[in-house]
This record gives structure tokens, C-alpha cells and sequence, in this order.
């Protein structure tokens, strides 16, 4: 990872993954050299636990990383599932944001602080999973 880079990971509904890979990865080719990010999206059986979403990797400087999955999620709003159950509305409206155990308390804040900070700030829903299988991309 290049100094000032981060890393993040974000779910995809299997069923829309075609819109972000593309014919021949043309798309996913595109979103790289647009945003200059380093994306990988996992294996086609490599779901993130308990669902039939796809981890996909982002790294690169924060405003890439903003650019690149704004693409992502204008492309998940705007596209049909090729293959698999078709999503509802409301999904493909949100962004899953993947977070480690290790850095879900200081996401959280004390007392969810920073959860209660964020929602009244940005209007944003946030829902915090159980404790998960550890999963890689």
C-alpha cells in the first residue's frame, strides 16, 4: 500500500456484479484507470458470510476511493441483475461497508457516539452486525 493510501471493502450483490465487471472486465478496467485505484473483487464463490454478496477491495488516496465507489454505486442503482434473484430498491440504494473487528469499537465510539454523530450529520443509516466468520478477499 502506497504511503497516505487506504483500503477499504464494500459488498456487491452477486447479482449485479456484471454492471461493475463489464464484458471482457471492460468496466472494471474503466473504474480502475478513472478512479486510480488498486479494486478487486472477490471470486465468483466468495461470498461474504451469510449472504450472496461479493466483497470488493478498494485502495488507493480517500478521494479515489470516494470516486471509485460512487461509480460502484451509481452503476448497482442504475443496472438489472444478470444473474441470480433480482435486489430491491432500497438495496441498491445502500452502501455495505465492510469493517474489521478491530476497528469496529473506534467506528462505534464510546456509548455509539460516533454512530449517533454520523446518522445526525449525513442522514445515514447504519446497522452494525453481530460478531462474523473472519473473511478475505
Amino acid at each position: 500500500m502506497k504511503p497516505g493510501a487506504l483500503g477499504i471493502k464494500i459488498l456487491v450483490p452477486n447479482s449485479l456484479v456484471g454492471a461493475i465487471i463489464g464484458k471482457g472486465g471492460e468496466e472494471m478496467k474503466k473504474l480502475k484507470e478513472d478512479s486510480g485505484c488498486f479494486i478487486r473483487l472477490s471470486q465468483n464463490d466468495k461470498f461474504f458470510p451469510n449472504s450472496n454478496e461479493r466483497p470488493c477491495y478498494i485502495e488507493g488516496e480517500p478521494e479515489d476511493i470516494v470516486k471509485a465507489i460512487k461509480t460502484v454505486q451509481d452503476k448497482l442503482a442504475n443496472d438489472n441483475p444478470r444473474r441470480g434473484p433480482s435486489i430491491d430498491e432500497t438495496r441498491k440504494k445502500q452502501c455495505k461497508i465492510v469493517v474489521g473487528a478491530n476497528a469496529a469499537g473506534k467506528c462505534i465510539g464510546k456509548g455509539g457516539e460516533n454512530v449517533k454523530r454520523l446518522k445526525s450529520e449525513y442522514s445515514v443509516w447504519i446497522k452494525v452486525m453481530e460478531e462474523m466468520t473472519p473473511f478475505l478477499v
